[in-house]
């Protein structure tokens, strides 16, 4: 008979990936290029969503080839060239891109709504945040 020792988790997680074109990744700034309006409806649930996406130092910053490379280590470089198209051109084009996971086990609302949800958000040309989530 086998026996489990330590802690089983049900809980799952979804990648994200978040891109900026210059300038710093700050609460305000987020909640600027969403257009959230302080006493508006949802203003309160977009600092959630801000806030967590703010939290850069819990993610892993792309700024170069060679650190998505590092990122993606198990393609090939025909694979990596092939499944990163926009990234390499965001790279080349001066975007810094971070990319971390939200969880549903944690005890924070906003990231469980985001990994159960998702969230795809662009303003073009100066964010993009990607986030599959749902499972």
């Amino acid at each position: 008979m086998k026996h489990r020792n330590g802690f089983v988790s049900n809980s799952s997680s979804s990648s994200f990936m978040l891109a900026v074109k210059g300038g710093e990744v700050t609460q305000e700034r987020l909640l600027d290029l969403f257009g959230a309006e302080p006493g508006s409806f949802l203003y309160s649930f977009a600092k959630e969503i801000a806030d967590f996406f703010s939290d850069v130092k819990s993610m892993k910053k792309i700024e170069t080839f060679a650190d998505l490379r590092e990122q993606w280590d198990w393609l090939s470089e025909e694979e990596l060239q092939e499944r990163c198209q926009r990234e390499i051109a965001l790279l080349k084009d001066g975007w810094v891109m971070y990319s971390g996971y939200a969880s549903d086990g944690s005890y924070d609302g906003a990231e469980i709504w985001i990994c159960r949800n998702g969230i795809n958000f662009e303003k073009e040309g100066e964010l993009i945040l990607e986030c599959e989530g749902g499972y």
